[in-house]
């Protein structure tokens, strides 16, 4: 068995399928979630249309953060394939 230390990656991968909880508060703000425009007239507990991916950042203390998609995509990631 191999064992290596590694750097933890905090990001939490967020599939929402309905309108609910943090979603439901920024749709009742701004029209959205998580930057992305939502139909108007959607109820609390809606199902969407086609889920949507929110990521987010994971903090120690276990609380998060949103951010943007390009932010994760521009790293530089190593990736290895075994």
């Amino acid at each position: 068995m191999v064992v290596r230390k590694l750097k933890v990656f905090p990001v939490e991968a967020i599939v929402r399928g309905y309108l609910t909880g943090s979603a439901w508060a920024e749709y009742q703000k701004s029209g959205t979630v998580h930057g992305i425009q939502i139909p108007e007239g959607m109820v609390e507990s809606q199902a969407f249309e086609k889920p949507l991916f929110t990521p987010s950042t994971k903090a120690a203390q276990g609380q998060h953060g949103s951010f943007l998609l390009s932010h994760l995509l521009g790293r530089k990631l190593k990736i290895r394939k075994e």
